[in-house]
């Protein structure tokens, strides 16, 4: 990118490229971190909601996304059944509502609001991290 500063008494051309490279690069590594890092505590019973946030995620993007049917009550840890059925198993586009239940996971790690517990433990190499990328 290229940018024009100036007014009558000072004109200053500059090519950014070069940091936009920069920017990029960080985003990349900062994603494939953030995933990296938060998967560790993702529940993982057949893999698949690990997988599809391999699958979803576009390092570079700023958003790591975990994208299952499931994804959303696993990350709030808590059950939910059908609202007509009252059953974890709903009908085909039967709504859901929680049922006051937490869930309890297979994986020794995991936990709800995984993204939250690896910056609880993460954040400082992340920045770092970044911080290594934007310095060359």
């Amino acid at each position: 990118m290229r940018i024009h500063i100036g007014d009558k008494n000072f004109q200053m051309d500059m090519d950014t490229s070069r940091m936009d490279k920069m920017f990029q690069v960080a985003q990349i590594h900062l994603d494939n971190r953030i995933l990296r890092d938060s998967n560790v505590y993702a529940p993982e019973d057949a893999g698949e909601l690990v997988g599809s946030s391999l699958r979803h995620t576009k390092p570079g993007t700023g958003e790591v996304i975990w994208k299952t049917p499931y994804a959303h009550y696993q990350y709030e840890g808590k059950a939910m059944v059908g609202v007509e059925t009252k059953r974890p198993w709903a009908r085909k586009h039967e709504p859901k509502e929680y049922n006051g239940k937490h869930l309890h996971y297979n994986k020794e790690s995991a936990m709800a609001h995984w993204f939250e517990e690896a910056k609880r433990h993460h954040l400082k190499e992340w920045e770092r991290g970044v911080e290594e990328d934007l310095n060359g």
